[in-house]
């Protein structure tokens, strides 16, 4: 690529006057300025949550590494666990907090391309994305006070400890994908990045579920049945809701 070409592309976000620095060369730029508030508010929370990802990684690299580790091995999920403190450390409320915010700006993303009715038009982008958070948290946090509930009700408190796990482990990785898929999107407004994470999630989702039933059975308390009839709902129903939501929404925006 020729390098006058490359500057102008580099600094495709400014106005520049290249000629300055390049005198009788004659460049000319036709400049794209982008949203300068929306820009902010996105860049100061990327670098907020990766900046929670640097703390974790830096202060307790063990737990760090080992809560990724867990996304693929079962027996670190286990470990973690068996350690108890799988949610309740630094490290932990780290991944939560990257988790659900990942969730807002995937979602907020989504708002601006289909328009859905979810949020007041023309609010503050970032009390509309903490809203999306906060209501993705609420949502994970009722998940896993009923799968505790469950577990007392069937004397099963280890099993149920390892469903809230398991939601943990595999949001988080979920959360991680979306943040780097919105990112890219965001600065550069390929659709690919905007619906690849849609396959990641529905893969973390079925790897989900087949370890919850895994759970289940190596639990020996839970027959069958009463794994089916949890996973259809509070894993099955909760989404079928919310995409009929989504769906009606987004038909009344078009």
């Amino acid at each position: 690529m020729n390098f006058m070409h490359f500057i102008p592309t580099l600094f495709k976000d400014y106005t520049l006057n290249l000629a300055s620095f390049f005198p009788g060369k004659g460049v000319e730029i036709t400049p794209v300025v982008l949203d300068r508030p929306e820009t902010n508010w996105f860049f100061y929370i990327v670098v907020a949550l990766l900046a929670l990802l640097a703390w974790s990684r830096h202060f307790s690299p063990y737990r760090f590494f080992f809560i990724l580790g867990a996304i693929f091995s079962y027996r670190k999920t286990e470990f973690l666990q068996d350690d108890g403190k799988v949610i309740r450390n630094g490290t932990s409320f780290a991944f939560i907090l990257i988790a659900v915010f990942s969730i807002g700006l995937f979602a907020y993303q989504f708002k601006e391309i289909f328009h859905y009715k979810l949020l007041q038009d023309g609010g503050s982008p970032l009390l509309n994305i903490t809203y999306l958070s906060f209501a993705a948290g609420a949502i994970w946090l009722a998940k896993s006070i009923v799968a505790k509930i469950v577990g007392s009700l069937f004397k099963a408190p280890y099993s149920s400890s390892l469903f809230v796990s398991n939601i943990f482990i595999i949001n988080t990785a979920g959360g991680l994908s979306l943040l780097v898929f919105t990112t890219l999107y965001f600065y550069t407004k390929v659709m690919f990045f905007l619906y690849t994470p849609l396959y990641v999630i529905l893969i973390l989702y079925i790897y989900r579920l087949i370890r919850n039933f895994l759970i289940g059975q190596r639990a020996g308390k839970f027959s069958i049945s009463y794994i089916i009839l949890y996973i259809c709902t509070l894993e099955i129903l909760p989404v079928l809701v919310l995409y009929k939501f989504l769906k009606d929404q987004i038909l009344q925006g078009i």
